[in-house]
């Protein structure tokens, strides 16, 4: 049985965004220094994304961003949208690795419960949201990813909160600290995927998953992000432009590719799926 993809997203304007700090290895730059954020094109490249959404028909809500919280713009990270075992529309809370961003949750908790979800907290260990666990909504599976910044001792709670399959991927290439930096679902048998980031058993997870794996090579993942891209409805692929060989193997499979400048976001080692959450 297929079900459809949820229809709603979540964006936090990036007021405040700049890297402070260094907590995955884009954030540097070949000196070791600290990349540099315009924040002028920032906020167009945001907001080119944000009528993008629109304009597939999707419904956007709009958190503010805080100075406070310079990441607080990665809306896929301090959350993890789901239906509990109701039908209603909750979310597990992260843990987030970094001290720098833990309290970014109680913001989205906030917005979470003023929208009517559900809302459940992990008591102990690391989980960063739908920045490691992902959907494969139309058949209706999670897709866990651990090593760097969730461990993998929180799946069999997650599993009991979403009475949910969960499929474990362990990544072994700091590059690829979040699942979302090298896993993208596209439909129920399609995805497309970094294999230098998985370890072996998790390559045979996901050849068991998809009938249809598509590979994106690792500068394009490292230098595009391509592997940070987002297909909201099995059909539309949303990516960062200039990753010609992936989005040709995606049109050659049927898809509609919309390339986007996400570059802002990039210096900060996230692109389009990492500036949005599903819901």
């Amino acid at each position: 049985m297929k079900y459809a993809a949820p229809k709603n997203i979540l964006m936090t304007t990036p007021t405040g965004f700049k890297i402070a700090y260094a907590i995955n290895p884009h954030m540097l730059d070949a000196e070791g220094k600290l990349k540099v954020v315009d924040e002028t094109k920032a906020l167009k490249q945001w907001q080119s994304l944000h009528d993008l959404y629109l304009s597939l028909g999707l419904t956007v809500s709009v958190i503010e961003g805080r100075e406070k919280f310079p990441d607080l713009v990665f809306a896929a990270n301090p959350t993890f949208p789901f239906l509990d075992r109701d039908g209603k529309p909750s979310v597990v809370l992260a843990r987030m690795h970094s001290k720098f961003r833990q309290e970014e949750t109680k913001i989205y908790s906030a917005w979470a419960a003023s929208q009517g979800l559900r809302v459940y907290e992990l008591t102990s260990g690391f989980f960063e949201g739908s920045g490691d666990a992902i959907w494969n909504f139309e058949t209706r599976e999670i897709f866990g990813g651990h090593g760097f910044r969730t461990d993998e001792a929180i799946y069999p709670t997650l599993d009991q909160i979403t009475a949910t399959r969960i499929h474990r991927l362990e990544l072994i290439d700091p590059r690829f600290y979040h699942l979302d930096t090298c896993l993208s679902i596209l439909d129920a048998t399609s995805a497309a995927f970094v294999p230098e980031a998985f370890s072996r058993e998790a390559i045979a997870t996901l050849e068991n998953a998809f009938s249809n794996l598509i590979r994106i090579s690792v500068d394009e993942a490292v230098h595009g992000f391509a592997g940070n891209a987002f297909c909201p409805d099995g059909q539309n692929v949303v990516l960062q432009t200039g990753n010609s060989c992936f989005a040709g193997d995606l049109r050659q499979a049927g898809f509609t590719v919309h390339e986007v400048e996400t570059g802002e976001f990039i210096k900060s080692g996230g692109s389009v799926f990492c500036t949005k959450q599903q819901y």
